[in-house]
């Protein structure tokens, strides 16, 4: 009798308190979540022009996504700190340290297995408002790589074009005494074989040798000078980009609590 009493009991307490979660789910205000997809590529290479494996790029990449460099822009894109000092602090406007934390609080970062994708969310309470801030923190990101690249490719470029003039100034020192040698030696023919020549003119055939490798190599440099313009250029368009448009759902009365999966579960339990 006494274990009915008590299995009653923790009906009664289970039934109460299921109720007090449809109530609490009733009136909370509905949520809004944004979703938006990055393609993750680390294939640009350094300053050296050389392409590194880096095992803890997207780890690396998170951290810069919820860093002061990019959520910053954010909020001076979409003026949070004007909007949110209306919504949160009594038009008092926030600053710019303040709205990032609110920005950090409602975002979620995830990667797809698999893939180099990674999922950028964001939970608000207003869709437009979290579509908005979704694509703005994908577009700072974007903005950030492509200048970080470029800085990268710029100075890539620097260094390369400048050996690139050095060799070409060693060239232009060596065929001029290449030329007082010819005319000191009396050679008439550049191109007599070096085996069918006096030994007094051995210095003038070893030089045309040296000239003949330097020629070579700046002709591979001016091949790798090319091919960093190109890539310097390229960078002006974005190499990745979302990949889907940011979606806003409507889930009434339902709290948003640890991932979109789970405010799903709770919606559709409604």
């Amino acid at each position: 009798m006494r274990s009915k009493n008590i299995f009653g009991l923790t009906l009664l307490l289970a039934g109460l308190a299921l109720c007090g979660v449809g109530l609490w789910l009733l009136l909370s205000p509905a949520q809004y979540v944004a979703t938006t997809r990055i393609k993750f590529e680390n294939d640009m290479p350094d300053s050296a022009g050389e392409i590194s494996y880096d095992p803890y790029f997207i780890q690396t990449d998170f951290e810069i996504i919820q860093s002061q460099l990019v959520l910053s822009n954010v909020v001076v894109s979409l003026n949070l700190n004007q909007v949110w000092g209306e919504k949160y602090s009594n038009g008092s406007p926030l600053t710019v340290n303040e709205s990032i934390e609110v920005i950090k609080k409602h975002m979620r970062l995830a990667p797809a297995r698999r893939t180099k994708l990674i999922t950028i969310t964001f939970y608000s309470d207003d869709p437009m408002e979290a579509s908005d801030i979704a694509n703005a923190i994908a577009k700072s990101y974007r903005d950030y790589r492509i200048q970080s690249q470029k800085e990268i490719a710029t100075k890539g470029l620097y260094i390369l074009t400048e050996q690139y003039e050095i060799e070409k100034a060693k060239i232009h020192e060596v065929q001029t005494n290449l030329d007082l040698l010819r005319q000191k030696l009396g050679i008439q023919s550049q191109s007599d074989t070096p085996s069918n020549h006096p030994p007094e003119q051995q210095p003038y055939w070893n030089e045309k040798q040296k000239l003949e490798q330097m020629l070579e190599y700046h002709k591979l440099l001016g091949k790798k000078l090319s091919l960093r313009r190109w890539i310097w250029k390229s960078l002006k368009t974005p190499w990745f980009k979302p990949l889907t448009e940011p979606r806003h759902h409507n889930f009434p009365s339902a709290p948003i609590v640890f991932s979109e999966l789970h405010s799903v579960l709770l919606a559709c339990s409604r």
